[in-house]
């Protein structure tokens, strides 16, 4: 949920930016530095942002809703009111949380359960042996 309320923040600033531009555009145009295309160019760049504003929103309303529909015992959650806002926010990544590829690639191993079921059936075949011989 805090990705797309990030996401929402840059599309926002993405669409302020592209109307900046298309501003900037159309005075260049009045003033006879610019190509007619290029204004349409800019306006096409303002709808394209204002999409992705609207996809974005789109995607964070479904995850809040999800969320809502997980914590609450209504079927709608469009019935709560309540806007979810997350408390904490995102930290970047630093030095000390990244793992060293052998150690991943080593808990990896150690956390398949496929091979956690091979070497129990090792373990059961070793035992049966022994129960075999005596």
């Amino acid at each position: 949920m805090c990705f797309s309320i990030e996401d929402m923040k840059v599309k926002e600033q993405s669409v302020g930016l592209a109307e900046k531009t298309l501003d900037e555009n159309q005075k260049k145009e009045e003033a006879g530095l610019l190509a007619p295309l290029d204004v349409v160019q800019a306006e096409s760049q303002v709808a394209s942002m204002q999409d992705a504003l609207v996809v974005a929103t789109y995607t964070s309303r479904q995850g809040e809703d999800a969320l809502k529909k997980t914590i609450t015992s209504q079927a709608d959650p469009g019935l709560v009111l309540a806007k979810l806002t997350p408390v904490d926010a995102l930290r970047r990544p630093v030095a000390e949380d990244v793992v060293p590829v052998t150690q991943a690639i080593q808990i990896a191993l150690e956390n398949r359960p496929e091979l956690k079921q091979a070497r129990l059936a090792v373990e059961n075949a070793d035992i049966d042996t022994v129960y075999t011989r005596n």
